[in-house]
């Protein structure tokens, strides 16, 4: 009984948790400042509301099929499987309960707010449900077996465990690009100035035109940092949730190269997808380019190892280079340029 309540708890945690921040960020994406102040509280309810709903079917699972001796890997991957898509239609229909007469049924026909924020639902909610049952698994046979959780098959990613500080990790490579925020100010402020370009610089008005040069750089460069930073969470969280529940569980043999090369081409899309209405179009392109590169340096980073076992895995790396035929040495070279891009 005692550990039913705790899995209870853990995954109303967690609902609560993701439901709020990702609520949030998806609600401003669709629709700044407004849709922040709605998604919020709706995301937390919602995410509490699921998470007690999942937390029950996990201990309802557990009850039937979990066992010390069982394939772990695949419990997981059930789970996870199962959770997710019980998280992802249920989010669509509470959306759906709570939001007539808001986001449908007041002006007799399907309003486009309803539609985004859909499928910011049954995405985030699936994903992140997911996600968490996928951790949820690992904790719950290492409490009930007292054993690490198992192991991946070896493979080139075969050392490459789930490391934390995913999303921080790309986080600080989207920061490193100091200058977007800079940038958004001049441009805000250009524009700015030329919306009311009939009154600036006009004599007696050099007050009023000081301060609205001003506005327009404070307002950009506060609007371009914010940006960033939901932005960079939004697709560092995605990015860590696909390194458990995708390349982890069921690409495990993907080579370390091709592995950098999706996982940079998800972050560019995905990004300028999302970021089509925050970034009024033009920026979308930029943002994707700056969101494959930090994806493409996150992938040196997970791929290599922490800090104190860098030296002796590149120094093993270079010896079973040495010793393996030429036309196999390929994926060993990328990985050793890795470790060492990863100290960057």
């Amino acid at each position: 009984m005692r550990y039913s309540a705790r899995t209870i708890v853990y995954f109303i945690t967690w609902g609560i948790l993701y439901g709020t921040i990702l609520g949030g960020i998806s609600g401003t994406l669709i629709f700044p400042m407004f849709g922040t102040m709605y998604s919020v509280p709706w995301g937390l309810g919602m995410g509490a509301a699921l998470g007690v709903a999942t937390g029950f079917l996990a201990v309802i699972a557990n009850a039937l099929h979990f066992k010390p001796d069982m394939d772990v890997a695949v419990y997981r991957r059930n789970l996870a499987a199962g959770i997710g898509s019980f998280t992802s239609v249920g989010a669509a229909l509470l959306l759906i309960a709570t939001t007539n007469g808001f986001l449908w049924g007041f002006s007799g026909g399907l309003e486009i707010w309803l539609v985004f924020s859909l499928i910011a639902a049954v995405f985030w909610g699936g994903l992140s449900s997911a996600f968490a049952a996928s951790r949820f698994v690992d904790w719950y046979t290492a409490l009930m077996t007292k054993r690490k959780n198992d192991e991946m098959p070896e493979n080139d990613l075969n050392e490459i465990e789930q490391r934390g500080g995913g999303v921080w990790s790309y986080l600080k490579r989207v920061l490193r690009h100091w200058w977007v925020p800079f940038l958004g100010a001049v441009l805000a402020s250009f524009v700015h100035a030329l919306n009311n370009r009939y009154w600036l610089f006009s004599p007696g008005r050099e007050s009023e035109t000081l301060f609205t040069l001003a506005s327009g750089v404070i307002g950009g460069f506060i609007y371009s940092g914010v940006l960033m930073l939901g932005l960079g969470f939004h697709t560092g969280f995605l990015l860590n949730v696909l390194n458990r529940l995708l390349y982890r569980e069921y690409f495990p043999t993907l080579s370390f190269q091709n592995y950098r090369r999706s996982l940079t081409v998800i972050a560019a899309l995905f990004t300028m997808t999302t970021g089509v209405m925050v970034t009024a179009g033009i920026g979308a392109i930029p943002a994707g380019a700056i969101a494959g590169w930090c994806a493409w340096r996150f992938a040196d980073w997970y791929a290599a190892e922490p800090e104190k076992d860098k030296r002796k895995s590149h120094e093993s790396a270079t010896r079973l280079a040495e010793t393996t035929p030429d036309g196999m040495t390929d994926d060993l070279d990328e990985y050793i340029q890795a470790v060492e891009r990863s100290k960057i």
